[in-house]
């Protein structure tokens, strides 16, 4: 039992100077070591942190039966973010979710695609001095300080592939351009799809994607791309939308602006589709016309697939409620004054608590 999840633990644990702050971290002889402190932030219950510390003595630790939380939490700030992202990276790597040319039936894919969704939501922090200053927010800010975390889920499987937290002020848009720089050499890109929200519409992204050769399906808002879609007749067509100076000089990415800079059009897809959706104030199922935008070429996928491929997008919703409802992401154990701290308690526990929902998957 939790044999991969170990496996994935102690690879990392065997070389900690690679994931510490400073070069006298974890030097000297203590009650604990670098992997008491990786293992108990990974599977505490998120409780005080003098319950945390007891409850890893009793089940973890034969020959120690006290620690000072003085102690603990001086030494879990020298802990960089890095080591649960790559601890959940191998994990994923353990169980062959990576080893793309061999099938293996507990990961579910679409016609042999994986499908991934991007999109984001606010977390509320603690308005603390500390986490004010360290998130942006001013001096004496007298509400809940609210940020985006953005992310990256495989919805069929409930894989958090990549998760980003941002300051006040930083965007999804933003944080979805960093997240799809993390995941480009994870995944296949000519066997995956990633699916959107209109509010991810912008066509620095949609290059982003064609850059790295994967396919994509976004919902448009009813103003987008309007000049483009007055030809269009039947609902599912091509369109060619204009790559002009006055869209690539919005680009923040110089690099991408520069790739792109000699072509004139995107030739993509696009169609309405009727999706079902309930009535939050009657609780009846009504039907909406939604339009979507793909590179998916028909030969490959239909249009009523492609309808079934936005559908499952709500798979991250799902996630985000899980995290914020069952397992209270927003419960922070601590706050504290240094950045090594927040990314600990922000971006890393949301990784790993979904690392653990697979390890009941996969470890059982």
């Amino acid at each position: 039992m939790f044999y991969f999840t170990t496996k994935a633990i102690d690879s990392v644990c065997e070389s900690p100077k690679d994931y510490i702050y400073g070069s006298s971290a974890f030097t000297r002889h203590r009650k604990w070591g670098f992997e008491d402190y990786t293992i108990q932030i990974i599977f505490n219950k998120r409780k005080t942190i003098r319950n945390n510390i007891d409850t890893h003595l009793k089940y973890c630790t034969s020959d120690i039966d006290s620690y000072r939380k003085q102690s603990f939490s001086e030494q879990r700030v020298n802990i960089m973010p890095a080591v649960f992202k790559q601890i959940s990276l191998n994990y994923l790597n353990n169980i062959g979710y990576f080893d793309l040319n061999k099938y293996n039936p507990f990961f579910r894919t679409f016609y042999g695609f994986r499908l991934f969704e991007g999109d984001g939501s606010r977390f509320t922090l603690y308005n603390k001095p500390q986490t004010l200053e360290e998130f942006g927010f001013p001096e004496g800010y007298d509400r809940l300080p609210k940020v985006s975390f953005c992310g990256i889920v495989d919805v069929l499987n409930d894989f958090l592939i990549d998760g980003i937290m941002g300051e006040r002020g930083i965007g999804e848009m933003t944080l979805i351009h960093q997240n799809m720089q993390n995941v480009k050499d994870l995944i296949e890109p000519t066997e995956s799809i990633f699916t959107f929200d209109r509010g991810f519409v912008a066509l620095e992204l949609i290059c982003r994607l064609i850059s790295i050769n994967t396919y994509f399906v976004i919902r448009l808002r009813k103003n987008s791309y309007k000049e483009e879609r007055k030809n269009i007749e039947t609902d599912d067509s091509p369109i060619s939308i204009p790559l002009t100076k006055n869209r690539l000089k919005i680009f923040k990415d110089l690099e991408l602006k520069e790739q792109f800079q000699d072509v004139d059009e995107l030739n993509l897809r696009i169609m309405t589709i009727e999706l079902e959706k309930e009535n939050s104030k009657t609780g009846k199922t009504e039907i909406e016309i939604e339009t979507l935008l793909t590179n998916l070429p028909p030969e490959i996928i239909s249009k009523e697939d492609i309808g079934e491929i936005y559908d499952a997008r709500w798979g991250i919703e799902c996630t985000y409620k899980t995290l914020k409802q069952r397992l209270q992401i927003e419960n922070y154990t601590a706050y504290n004054n240094r950045n090594t701290t927040r990314h600990i308690l922000h971006i890393s526990n949301l990784q790993h608590i979904l690392l653990l929902q697979n390890i009941l998957k996969y470890d059982n």
